[in-house]
């Protein structure tokens, strides 16, 4: 199985005025550079972390055949739709009816009384297009950053400041290998274990 994102956040978790006031700057001169920095420290946590963080679609591949998938990257909070290459090569949409999605669990199963339909031993045979991230989708309109926790954006500040401050310089040890920020993203890394999630 694997994933490739198909629409990115279209908003970041910590805004250019937050940024600038954390980093006492009040000219202008330096927003591009800002927000890019911003950028890098929301990847930089949703990769320490394995879980994205803002309103992102991504697709899930899966090999030979329809079966259970396993929803990633977390966290999942809508499947859009769930396609697959059928045995005379035609793309096919699987009819909502058929599975059931667990989002505590993060995965998708069939029905009660339901089977899947019968797809190609492929690679890449099925696919689900799902969106993930830390929002709240009954809000309206959606809430993209409700369910960030604040510790995780003053890591974010924190590394902005790091990264403003020693811009240019080569990276030492210090700048990514943080005892503060480990301790901080702690309680939020997820783990793998035997295909499921802890």
């Amino acid at each position: 199985m694997h994933k490739a994102i198909q629409t990115g956040p279209t908003m970041e978790p910590i805004s250019l005025r937050e940024a600038k006031d954390h980093l006492i700057v009040e000219h202008s001169e330096d927003d591009m550079l800002i927000r890019q920095l911003v950028t890098a420290a929301r990847l930089h946590v949703e990769q320490r972390c394995n879980r994205v963080l803002m309103r992102q679609k991504w697709r899930i591949y899966q090999d030979y055949g329809l079966k259970d998938f396993k929803l990633e990257p977390f966290p999942v909070k809508e499947v859009e739709q769930i396609q697959y290459v059928d045995i005379d090569g035609a793309t096919q949409t699987v009819t909502s009816t058929v599975y059931s999605v667990d989002i505590p669990r993060q995965c998708v199963y069939e029905a009660y009384g339901q089977t899947w339909p019968g797809a190609r031993y492929q690679e890449n045979s099925a696919w689900a297009d799902v969106w993930a991230g830390e929002y709240d989708a009954s809000a309206s309109p959606i809430d993209l950053t409700a369910g960030i926790p604040a510790d995780m954006k003053a890591v974010m500040l924190m590394l902005v400041d790091d990264l403003y401050a020693n811009r240019g310089k080569q990276i030492d040890g210090k700048l990514y290998k943080n005892e503060t920020y480990d301790a901080m993203l702690a309680p939020f890394v997820i783990y793998e274990n035997n295909g499921g999630i802890y």
